[in-house]
């Protein structure tokens, strides 16, 4: 998969290959990219998460880049939120919370 900067312009200017369909994944923000389709549809992606798992956004002219953009940042920062990714916030919340309850019962 190839990795580009993604802007309206190149959106707009990526073409379809013939009998692949292929995503370009955004430089600047990890997992976020478009696929497109060997018939040319292009579609706003998201691949996150420790299964990798790929999450269709929008189709490119239904939604605005800037938009997709949010969303995957959006859908993104909830799973690490979630707990969903090794280390995550919620597991450290967890930690901090038997640590304090801990440090209750020893005053």
């Amino acid at each position: 998969m190839p990795a580009i900067t993604l802007t309206d312009l190149t959106v707009r200017n990526l073409k379809p290959v013939a009998g692949k369909r292929v995503t370009y994944l955004c430089k600047s923000l990890k997992g976020f990219g478009v696929r497109i389709t060997e018939n040319g549809v292009k579609t706003f992606v998201l691949t996150d998460g420790e299964d990798r798992k790929r999450v269709k956004l929008r189709d490119v002219g239904i939604i605005r880049l800037a938009e997709a953009r949010e969303k995957a940042k959006g859908l993104s920062l909830n799973n690490r939120i979630d707990g969903k990714e090794s280390g995550g916030v919620q597991e450290r919340k967890e930690r901090i919370g038997r640590s304090a309850s801990r440090s209750d019962r020893q005053v």
